[in-house]
């Protein structure tokens, strides 16, 4: 197959999350192979590395989860 490269389609657009409540963002991609993600928060990085998981979860938001998040 031939190479693409990754087109991300769609992120989380409701990024408010109430303190103690779980959220998951979520973004969808395509290319070949298959994207992986790294998840930033103020473009810092959450994940050790890129990974195949298209979300990224807070299991119950604390006031230091504060701030943007995307994925590349």
């Amino acid at each position: 197959e031939q190479l693409q490269a990754p087109i991300i389609l769609r992120e989380s657009s409701d990024n408010d999350v109430p303190l103690g409540s779980r959220k998951v963002f979520t973004c969808n991609a395509i290319g070949y192979p298959p994207p992986t993600y790294m998840w930033l928060r103020e473009w810092e990085n959450l994940t050790s590395n890129f990974s195949p998981l298209s979300y990224f979860e807070i299991p119950s938001a604390k006031k230091d989860d504060q701030g943007s998040y995307r994925c590349l």
